[in-house]
């Protein structure tokens, strides 16, 4: 015997009707759950405020390191005379030996002293960073 919708006067739906839980195909007999989009959203478990602060402010000092160690590298080693003896020239050079339009080798550019002051200003670039950082950590929040 087929199911028929009974109409609104006649009370509670049928599984054949059109409205309500079986038109989402659901059991009337069986209780519906919420649908994930209808479901309240807990908030995410908090960190206590004093370990966010604790932990931004140690990946903060670490920064700082960071950048102080590489700028005064960069600064420091271009006029150091191990800064010639390094390996970086003649591997590049046997990558580029077929194109070059320049007309220098690299050794000439590595040499040169306009190209170690390019490489301590980024040092200079490091360092203030560092700088900033630290006065940052240190100036208390409001």
């Amino acid at each position: 015997m087929p199911l028929t919708p009974r109409s609104e006067s006649q009370g509670s739906e049928t599984p054949g009707s059109e409205s309500g839980s079986a038109a989402a195909g659901t059991n009337p007999d069986q209780p519906t759950s919420p649908s994930p989009l209808s479901a309240p959203i807990a908030p995410p478990l908090a960190m206590p405020l004093a370990a966010k602060r604790g932990h931004s402010r140690l990946w903060d000092m670490i920064f700082a390191i960071l950048t102080l160690e590489i700028g005064l590298f960069l600064l420091i080693y271009p006029w150091m005379d191990s800064w010639n003896l390094n390996h970086f020239p003649a591997q590049l050079r046997n990558y580029i030996h077929n194109y070059n339009p320049f007309g220098f080798s690299l050794e000439d550019l590595w040499d040169d002293p306009f190209f170690r002051g390019a490489v301590s200003g980024l040092g200079l670039v490091n360092l203030w960073i560092c700088v900033r950082e630290v006065v940052r950590l240190v100036r208390p929040s409001h």
